[in-house]
């Protein structure tokens, strides 16, 4: 009896031992977490999740790394901020970096949501248990449609424009254009170039006109071998635009405009001897007397050369200076005639001196004392 009842027991103990291992089991297989993996939580926020929920796959670049743990609302009061607490495992703890992000995304147009971390810089070091990674909302499906279905529009009404240019250039239709009023031009163009006779025809059927372009293209080519000249040889003209010599120049042009600017500014505003010439009426005048004093200067030495008057005939007739000559050696070989000269200029200075000399104080008169 006794060993019938310890065999019922360990029959016992076997059955719950077979069924614990088998609920292990389950749980291992069933479980969004790793029993047997080092794993950290971190911390994300949303303004909106789009379906995610706890238990969601978290990835990064595409490999599983852990599961969404909890999904909650901030603490803060009227608050609508989602936070999300991730599981990541060893797979990619050093993986994570602090400045990753992490969005929703979704497996398939309609799939179930997943957390896709965005990879970060290595120099911003692995994320560690406890640590927040900032969220990116992803765009939901209804703003996708809804682009989606504007930029049909547009296509739409971009297809409509199209399709009626195209007819106005084919000539269809009554809608003229911008675009084909210019084709219509320059066909017209075109075929006056082909079948005229203007310079442009002359240039591209005449052959004889060939010689023109081709002087063209020297003249060109030898422009262009001055310019190179100029930019890279060491001549005047490259001094007076590359060289140290030319800002030297134009410096020195500069300081001569503002010298010549102050210059005309003093004439115009200070007085001096050419201010009063330009500007002065009364040295208007006087300047006016020294040009009709010249122009008599010039008609008198003019008469002068032609041997007019007495200082004309003394110098163009020479016969006068010897008249003169011969009447000045009577005077010196008269004694009387000479001594009436020297009485004539000592009575000049005589008279001269007296009108000098400043006159006498009058006496003064007796005033007549009146009569009682």
């Amino acid at each position: 009896m006794p060993m019938k009842r310890a065999s019922e027991i360990k029959v016992g103990l076997f059955a719950i031992l077979a069924m614990v291992l088998f609920l292990v089991s389950v749980m291992v297989l069933t479980s969004k977490s790793s029993f047997f993996r080092e794993s950290i939580v971190i911390h994300t926020s949303f303004q909106n999740i789009g379906g995610l929920i706890e238990g969601s796959e978290v990835r990064i670049s595409g490999v599983l790394i852990g599961f969404v743990k909890q999904i909650s609302f901030a603490p803060e009061e009227g608050a609508t901020t989602v936070l999300v607490d991730m599981t990541v495992d060893d797979r990619g703890m050093d993986r994570v970096m602090k400045d990753s992000q992490a969005t929703i995304g979704s497996l398939g147009l309609l799939g179930k949501k997943y957390i896709e971390i965005m990879p970060g810089l290595m120099e911003a070091g692995a994320v560690q248990d406890g640590d927040f990674i900032k969220g990116v909302d992803p765009a939901s499906l209804a703003d996708a449609l809804d682009k989606g279905g504007k930029i049909m529009d547009s296509i739409g009404e971009t297809a409509s424009h199209l399709e009626v240019l195209f007819a106005s250039i084919a000539g269809k239709g009554d809608t003229e254009t911008d675009l084909s009023r210019t084709i219509s031009t320059i066909k017209r163009i075109v075929g006056r170039v082909e079948t005229g006779d203007g310079v442009l025809h002359a240039l591209i059927y005449d052959p004889t006109k060939r010689k023109l372009v081709d002087d063209f293209a020297v003249s060109a080519a030898h422009i262009r071998a001055m310019i190179t000249d100029v930019h890279e040889g060491s001549g005047t003209l490259h001094e007076l635009i590359y060289g140290e010599q030319y800002k030297q120049l134009m410096t020195n042009l500069a300081d001569t405009s503002e010298a010549l600017r102050a210059i005309v500014v003093d004439l115009r505003t200070k007085p001096g001897v050419l201010h009063a010439l330009i500007y002065d009426e009364e040295q208007l005048k006087l300047l006016e007397h020294i040009v009709d004093t010249t122009d008599n200067l010039a008609r008198i030495t003019e008469r002068i050369e032609r041997g007019e008057g007495t200082i004309g005939g003394l110098i163009v007739d020479p016969s006068i200076y010897e008249d003169l000559k011969k009447l000045t050696g009577e005077v010196e070989r008269n004694r009387v005639l000479k001594t009436y000269i020297r009485y004539v200029v000592r009575k000049r200075e005589e008279d001269l001196e007296k009108r000098e000399q400043p006159p006498d104080n009058p006496p003064a008169q007796e005033t007549p004392e009146p009569v009682e």
